[in-house]
């Protein structure tokens, strides 16, 4: 065969290689791995290698001598960097440590100056010539004739060559089984092409055909590296954790057909291969309908269970392969979210919908026009705190959980809502067609006989307020029917009240009188009016303190209006202590006249004992005015000793100790008056005067003022007769042995100065 045609096929042959190649490089491109720019830089060498020794096989002839010269200079650079760049490609996939790092700068120095030699030999000729050489054919070609020093360029050579298959045996001994192959497949492709070089190069032959071998590997080695190692790999563990999570997973093939589920949905939906198979393809059908983001399935058992979908579609050039659908467990996240929903809107004792959760439902309702005619009804229990206080917090629990179950049987209690503001509080907000009164009282009826009468009746009053306007806010809604509620909580026989303008004007009263005590209490217009206390034989033994409010704004404004709103707030405490030293005051004026032997009795409250040190307050007044404790008694309304009555207890005993008289006042209005005396000895009783203005000289009530008053002498307490109004009711209390009284028949509160002039 001509020689010279065998050189212009192969040319032929390698530019196409050469093409090939760099298109391939294409493809290489999307490769995810490490090892990709590497590669590419490989590839794009050896085509360029390929395409000059092309041109140097195209100028085997005399005449191109110096083009040859020049042209295989460039092919020798294009060689040795692509044992650089094969070497950097062997680091890149094996991922060997960074530490060879400073090595690859040093062998890119020596291929540097390699080139640079080489380049330079077009013009001195010291490392190899080009010499005429012919077949036996007689055809031309170009001989190498090499000279000592090209034994740099072999060395060079030589060294990239071992260091890139030592790379590849060290991976080959650390790396695990799986890896191992990858590994060996590369080193073999490598080590053939170095081969048939080597052959090449030790036969001298006039034509390279290890090339054809570097072409042949490039390409196989470019594909094998865009191949995915990861997958088999991966197949094992993914299976494992598909099998060992609570999510259902469906996977299906292009044509929608179920390829896999794991053991979740098999064990969910409780479904054999071929019924699953059936069950999995419309389900798929079912959710693609809608893509609902979280759905809940009921199991077989009973169960619900909840659940996030995820779906997703495969593909692979743009052409679907198949999709899976997830349905991620969500239950006890969902249960847990709902119940702590459920704490922040309901009340657990009654399982109601709390304040928060009452008043968001009422506005959802409002805004939606859930109701035509809405009216808000609150409710309470009349001193309810006496309940827990006399039986058990348990039965105050269960009258509440009572009144739960016959709030809920009202009518229209379907559409209704009803809630528990607050401890006795109750709100329902429905159609006002709905509400009868004679129902609703049975209804209050029924809860008040679950205790016994004797010492307490339940008494159930609700206020009611027509809602007309539906944008008004929520927390004014309530306020109105709140106010309608306060306006009866001082009345024995009304059990409705509906809100009227006037219920508002006065707690605009109430804010006022709230806002000013404060500014009144620091101007001192607060002062003490003393309403005497009287014996038999008509003399003065002391008085009794009532607290005047000297402000024109609230000239007309009676001493109960203003405590009751203090009482409500909490401010009492303040007037309570500016009173306690008037007195205290008083006292020792008086002391300092010459009436040591009058006493002076000021009001406690209830509230005062969660504000101040009641019996630090008094012993510091006894000691700053020097006065008497006999002289500064206390009293405390009934009423109020049965809230927290032990710490109320211990307060007045220790009153008591410093030597201060303690009375009970409106003795009798109390459900539980006999409880008190047993549990704590007073010095004496104030009887009310609700109670002396019904009482007539003979009767049930003389029977029963008269077992008061010898109940009391018995018990060595003192009992004044409070509030009266005749000479007829001191005749008769005085025939049942009353000694002390007090009342309008005397004289009613007066201003000090007018008291002193006329009793001292």
């Amino acid at each position: 065969m001509n020689l010279h045609l065998f050189f212009k096929i192969f040319s032929a042959f390698s530019v196409v290689s050469a093409i090939f190649l760099l298109h391939f490089v294409r493809t290489i491109s999307k490769a995810r791995t490490d090892a990709k720019e590497p590669t590419i830089f490989v590839i794009c060498t050896i085509s360029a290698m390929l395409l000059v020794y092309s041109l140097f096989l195209m100028s085997s002839l005399p005449e191109f001598y110096s083009k040859a010269l020049i042209l295989f200079c460039v092919y020798k650079v294009c060689a040795i960097w692509t044992y650089y760049l094969t070497f950097s490609f062997n680091h890149a996939f094996t991922n060997t440590t960074k530490k060879l790092g400073f090595i690859k700068e040093f062998y890119f120095i020596l291929c540097f100056i390699d080139s640079v030699l080489l380049l330079a030999n077009a013009r001195v000729n010291v490392i190899f010539d080009l010499v005429p050489a012919h077949t036996k054919a007689g055809f031309f070609y170009w001989g190498i004739e090499y000279t000592s020093k090209f034994g740099f360029h072999k060395l060079v050579c030589a060294i990239l060559s071992f260091s890139s298959l030592a790379l590849f045996i060290s991976s080959i001994v650390k790396a695990p089984s799986y890896n191992k192959v990858k590994y060996v497949t590369i080193l073999t492709s490598e080590s053939l092409v170095l081969i048939a070089n080597y052959v090449f190069n030790s036969l001298n032959l006039p034509l390279n055909i290890s090339l054809l071998m570097l072409v042949a590997s490039s390409i196989f080695i470019a594909n094998y590296v865009n191949k995915d190692f990861s997958a088999p790999i991966l197949i094992g563990p993914l299976n494992a954790i598909t099998e060992s999570i609570n999510d259902i997973i469906f996977c299906y093939d292009s044509s929608e057909n179920l390829i896999y589920a794991n053991s979740a949905a098999k064990n969910v939906f409780k479904k054999s291969n071929d019924n699953l198979e059936n069950f999995a393809k419309e389900f798929r059908q079912n959710f693609l309908k809608n893509r609902p983001t979280e759905l809940s399935l009921k199991l077989e058992n009973g169960e619900e269970r909840y659940y996030i979908t995820e779906y997703k579609d495969f593909f692979i050039s743009n052409s679907n392969i198949g999709s899976y659908l997830r349905l991620q467990d969500k239950t006890k996240e969902t249960l847990e979210s709902r119940r702590k929903n459920y704490i922040a809107t309901h009340d657990l004792l009654t399982g109601l919908f709390n304040r928060s959760g009452f008043f968001k439902k009422m506005q959802e309702a409002l805004y939606q026009n859930t109701f035509k005619n809405p009216i808000l009804i609150c409710t309470n229990i009349k001193d309810f705190k006496l309940i827990n206080t006399i039986y058990s917090e348990q039965v105050g629990d269960s009258v509440l959980q009572n009144q739960t179950a016959v709030m809920k049987r009202l009518p229209g209690h379907k559409k209704s809502i009803i809630g528990r503001i607050a401890d006795d509080k109750f709100a329902i907000l429905m159609e006002k067609q709905d509400f009868d009164k004679d129902i609703f009282e049975e209804v209050f009826n029924e809860v008040s006989c679950i205790i016994e009468k004797t010492l307490y009746n339940i008494q159930i009053v609700a206020g009611i307020y027509e809602i007309y306007d539906k944008k008004d806010t929520i927390q004014s809604i309530y306020d109105k029917a709140k106010i309608s509620l306060d306006a009866i909580k001082d009345s024995d026989n009304q059990i409705f009240s509906f809100y009227n303008p006037s219920m508002m004007e006065k707690m605009l009263k109430e804010k006022d009188i709230v806002n000013d005590f404060e500014k009144s209490l620091n101007e001192k217009q607060f002062s003490i009016q003393l309403q005497p206390v009287i014996d038999n034989d008509g003399n003065v033994l002391g008085a009794e303190s009532v607290v005047r409010w000297n402000n024109p704004k609230y000239e007309n404004l009676t001493p109960s209006s203003f405590l009751d709103v203090l009482e409500r707030t909490s401010l009492i405490y303040k007037l309570d202590v500016y009173v306690w030293e008037l007195v205290a005051k008083k006292l020792h004026e008086w002391k300092e006249r010459g009436f040591s032997d009058r006493f002076i009795s000021v009001n406690v409250s209830s509230k005062d004992k969660f504000f101040i040190d009641i019996i630090k307050t008094f012993s510091e007044l006894i000691k700053k005015y020097d006065i008497s404790p006999q002289n500064f008694k206390v009293e405390i309304r009934e009423t109020a000793m049965l809230e927290n009555p032990e710490k109320t207890i211990e307060i007045f005993s220790q009153l008591k100790k410093l030597g201060i008289k303690v009375y009970i006042d409106n003795f009798g209005t109390g459900f539980s008056s006999l409880n008190v005396l047993k549990d704590f000895i007073a010095d004496g009783i104030k009887m009310d005067t609700s109670f002396l203005s019904e009482s007539k000289v003979s009767g049930k009530n003389k029977i029963i003022l008269q077992t008061m008053i010898s109940m009391s002498n018995n018990l060595g307490m003192e009992f004044i007769a409070k509030g009266v109004e005749s000479e007829n009711q001191m005749l008769a209390l005085s025939k049942m042995d009353c000694k002390l009284f007090q009342g309008f028949y005397f004289s009613k509160p007066l201003p000090v100065k007018t008291y002193e002039a006329k009793y001292l």
